[in-house]
């Protein structure tokens, strides 16, 4: 099963997230993708460890998310990524610092690569997915293209990873909203 969880900024997205790995019954994993630039979002990655269990095992990923779940598949019961926008931001980063010529080439990789590894959570008996994410494209149209890129980018990823989903969730303010996830055309 792979539940989305879309949401913006302090929405408590990861919240949910957090609960629903931590109703799930059998091992966990916490897949960690943020890597602080800042004082600020140190201390954010601090608040979140601070909220979680101590119990529940964590892994940080960097741009190679699906070498991550196929390891994590084949050793837990329950996964939980927080958060897939911080992992396009490091994949688009990682396709860039090869030269901007095949850096589309390379970041198309890194996308087909994380979508072929959902398909280890799909079916009766596979582990328990939920995927954690800003939901940023409700916003005023970003002034420069850099932005422009990020956003569509990530708009379309969660299309992709709604089109494989079981659920998926809308947090505002707190409050969840159940969606209908399917193909998308």
């Amino acid at each position: 099963m792979i539940r989305l969880v879309l949401g913006g900024d302090k929405s408590g997205k990861s919240d949910v997230g957090l609960a629903h790995l931590l109703a799930a019954p059998g091992e966990r994993l916490f897949v960690a993708t943020g890597k602080p630039g800042d004082l600020e979002f140190r201390a954010q990655i601090l608040d979140h460890r601070a909220g979680r269990p101590a119990r529940v095992p964590v892994v940080e990923a960097d741009a190679d998310l699906a070498g991550v779940l196929r390891e994590a598949a084949a050793r837990a019961a329950a996964v939980l990524v927080d958060s897939l926008d911080f992992w396009l931001f490091l994949a688009m980063q990682e396709a860039e610092n090869g030269g901007t010529r095949a850096a589309e080439a390379r970041l198309a990789r890194r996308v087909d690569d994380f979508l072929e590894s959902l398909t280890l959570y799909q079916g009766d008996d596979a582990p328990e997915l939920t995927i954690v994410s800003s939901e940023i494209g409700l916003g005023p149209l970003a002034a420069n293209a850099a932005t422009r890129a990020f956003v569509r980018r990530l708009g379309a990823l969660h299309r992709d990873v709604a089109a494989r989903c079981s659920a998926a969730h809308l947090v505002v303010a707190g409050l969840v909203a159940d969606l209908r996830p399917g193909p998308t055309g």
